[in-house]
């Protein structure tokens, strides 16, 4: 049987072809492009989400920031329900600036600068003007985001569902061509296997210069961490229900089953916005089977907002990006060079 995919891959092409005319009309001066005054990362994929650029953010924020630069965080505030430019602070709702904005500034603290903006050049331009000393800003998913020249472009791209093996929309879940990896400054492969060997590396490098050549290519792997309590009177049992609202859910669900007796898991798409129909029967099952509730710092911003979580033990399953064979140095040494 032929793949249903195949059947898209025409308008796929099609697809490829008007974004790949939309870089070089950025690229030629066709279509006139930001410049900032400071320093400006850019952290994005060439697939629609699930590659890991959250944790880099905030493993970039946290060791620039103790290097002594003075960071902003620019997003564009996903699914969030107004517009133009917001600054998060302590009374920011995920429908005002996005699940993924909350989620960094209560990891990253009450004194990070974390704004979303749809327009980043705009966003930019207001960081700039409200808080001067900011020397740095990331760039939160914004590959495609051609209107600013960054000083460093890193694309992402998961070793599970590498962009070489994938289409343009509506053949694939790429938003441009492979092609377009070329114009990255560095490709970071996230989410390997703990056991990946060095010969694997090898053949996925091989792979990733065909389209980006010359270009340094690290990797990396998520560190999951002591799942942190949402109430520090509750104490976790070995058995678990999980609950995710991730892109790609499986290397946490693998990881859970390991290591808990895993009853369930409540598999939501991306981004959900959770009801109260969902926590209730989410809360009804772990009361039934006498669960934890373990979900992700993603979505527990979200959860959080309804009184029913408190009613059973809920913990928050902490990542954070792990560079392997001495990526770490190698992404130091090319934002050094940057700068």
């Amino acid at each position: 049987m032929i793949p249903l995919r195949t059947y898209f891959l025409p308008v796929g092409r099609l697809w490829g072809l008007l974004t790949t005319c939309r870089r070089f009309f950025y690229q030629s001066g066709f279509i006139p492009r930001y410049n900032p005054p400071i320093e400006v990362i850019t952290i994005g994929n060439l697939r629609l989400g699930g590659t890991g650029k959250t944790p880099l953010v905030e493993y970039l924020y946290r060791q620039l920031s103790n290097e002594g630069r003075k960071i902003a965080i620019l997003s564009r505030g996903y699914r969030r329900k107004t517009q133009g430019y917001l600054k998060v602070g302590p009374s920011s709702k995920v429908s005002e600036v996005g699940d993924e904005a909350i989620q960094l500034f209560h990891k990253l603290g009450e004194y990070a600068s974390i704004q979303v903006c749809e327009k980043r050049t705009d966003g930019i331009r207001r960081i700039l003007k409200n808080e001067p000393f900011i020397n740095l800003i990331l760039l939160d998913d914004a590959f495609q985001h051609l209107s600013v020249q960054p000083s460093l472009n890193l694309l992402l791209t998961s070793y599970d569902q590498p962009f070489y093996r994938d289409h343009a929309v509506p053949a694939g879940g790429l938003r441009e061509p492979r092609s377009a990896a070329k114009n990255a400054d560095m490709i970071i492969v996230t989410k390997c296997p703990s056991s990946i060997k060095r010969n694997q590396v090898s053949i996925c490098r091989a792979e990733i210069e065909r389209y980006c050549r010359n270009k340094p290519v690290i990797f990396s792997q998520l560190k999951y961490l002591e799942p942190q309590p949402y109430s520090i009177h509750q104490s976790m049992g070995s058995e678990i229900v999980l609950v995710t609202g991730i892109a790609y859910s499986e290397p946490l669900t693998d990881y859970v089953s390991q290591k808990y007796q895993l009853h369930y898991h409540f598999n939501f798409a991306d981004h959900h916005n959770y009801s109260q129909s969902d926590v209730e029967k989410i809360i009804g099952f772990c009361q039934e089977q006498q669960c934890s509730l373990l979900t992700t710092s993603k979505d527990i911003v979200k959860l959080s907002a309804f009184e029913a979580l408190k009613t059973v033990p809920v913990f928050v399953q902490p990542i954070e990006i792990e560079f392997l064979f001495d990526g770490q140095n190698v992404l130091k040494e090319m934002i050094t060079a940057n700068q």
